[in-house]
């Protein structure tokens, strides 16, 4: 082959489309997932309040309803048969009053984890308001994933934001000991 139709066949075959193949992205990009509490100085801790084991991730000395994030009780919801229940103080938008919700919980690179909310009234400095409830049992695998990252990404209807899960292990298993005791 001569030179010239080396240079040809070279500019040919550079000019062929490249296949593109899927790759997993390690994690969801940061910017589609704000922090949302290391700049609050939000953490994971374990409280008792009025005798019910509680969890936290949230702003530990403070007892105001909005500094934290998420909130995890052994106590049951009204009208439900669960072990714990959780309320993530995020709201999703457009939810009426009895609808259920789907929402995602993905943990570092590992597959993400689908859970149904309800709308769950409360009231916040004198103000009604509603953030998204659900119960998971003791043994659900949520659990031993969020003891085990680095960072969970949730996706609310829509509202995505993620949060760091350092000291997440050690409160998490004080906590499911604590309702198992609770619940014997």
């Amino acid at each position: 082959m001569t030179n010239s139709k080396k240079l040809c066949f070279a500019i040919a075959m550079g000019s062929l489309p490249i296949p593109v193949f899927a790759q997993h992205n390690s994690s969801p990009p940061m910017e589609d997932y704000e922090d949302v509490g290391q700049g609050a100085g939000m953490e994971w801790h374990y409280q008792i309040k009025d005798g019910v084991p509680n969890l936290e991730f949230g702003v530990k000395e403070t007892g105001h309803r909005l500094d934290r994030l998420w909130e995890f009780s052994c106590s049951k919801m009204e009208g439900e048969h669960g072990t714990i229940s959780n309320t993530i103080f995020a709201k999703p938008p457009e939810i009426q009053p009895d609808d259920q919700f789907g929402f995602s919980v993905r943990i570092d690179k590992g597959k993400s984890v689908g859970l149904v909310a309800n709308r769950g009234p409360f009231q916040v400095q004198g103000y009604d308001t509603y953030f998204p409830q659900f119960e998971i049992t003791d043994k659900h695998d949520l659990w031993d994933l969020l003891r085990h990252g680095k960072r969970a990404y949730i996706n609310l209807n829509g509202n995505k934001f993620s949060i760091h899960l350092d000291g997440s292990a050690k409160a998490i298993g004080t906590f499911i000991n604590s309702c198992r005791t609770k619940s014997n």
